[in-house]
């Protein structure tokens, strides 16, 4: 997440708040130097008649896994450069929103913001069942997706993307990029594409039923078909 700094800070002049909660302190050394983490409690959710998860999170790491389960689990981490009350407090103002309307359930995190990202930034794990689709809307961090076996559309204004899945449960990728760059690799090679005002690379030599599409408005795309 830090290395996206310089490029987050000049891209975007204002942050949105977002939402989570519950922590116990956890200490880990990251490089040498002390870190400190604050862990959130797991929270679980039934998931057994939903078909599709939406992710509304403001700024940050996420961190997405398919299972073989029928639940939504979430765990959320603030990690701090040091200890202070700022930390605390950041953690007690994180809220967490998961509310199902129909076969669709909605998650939001929130309660910080961009400015909060030099010396802390959250971190979101997410489980949900490998059979669900996935829709995610993140304005600025970087977001990891794996082990699920259905529809992905992943939108990130600045940052990172990697979406993961076995490339026999995939029919068609597209991941593209305003400034920045979208990759592809498949069994077959990779599909790449960089520079500004918009590119776009495509996949589509797939059987599977899953379809991808990927799109970050500056930073970098990338699909991994395993």
């Amino acid at each position: 997440m830090k290395r996206l700094l310089p490029i987050l800070l000049a891209a975007l002049a204002v942050a949105t708040p977002a939402l989570a909660h519950d922590h116990d302190r956890d200490r880990d050394r990251d490089r040498g130097r002390d870190r400190i983490v604050l862990e959130s409690e797991a929270k679980t959710y039934p998931a057994k008649s939903i078909n599709a998860v939406r992710v509304d999170f403001t700024v940050g790491e996420l961190n997405i896994e398919g299972t073989d389960g029928d639940q939504v689990v979430v765990k959320l981490y603030v990690h701090c450069k040091r200890e202070s009350g700022r930390c605390d407090e950041m953690a007690r103002d994180l809220r967490l929103d998961a509310r199902s309307r129909g076969d669709r359930m909605d998650i939001e995190v929130g309660g910080h913001s961009l400015f909060d990202s030099d010396d802390y930034w959250v971190e979101a794990r997410i489980q949900v069942p490998a059979r669900v689709s996935l829709d995610i809307e993140m304005p600025v961090g970087e977001v990891s997706i794996r082990d699920v076996e259905n529809d992905v559309d992943l939108r990130l204004k600045v940052g990172e993307a990697t979406v993961e899945m076995r490339e026999e449960r995939v029919g068609r990728v597209s991941a593209g990029i305003t400034i920045g760059e979208a990759t592809i690799d498949a069994r077959s090679g990779r599909e790449q594409v960089e520079g500004l005002f918009g590119r776009r690379v495509r996949w589509a030599e797939g059987r599977g039923p899953a379809r991808i599409d990927v799109h970050v408005g500056i930073g970098e795309a990338s699909v991994r078909l395993l």
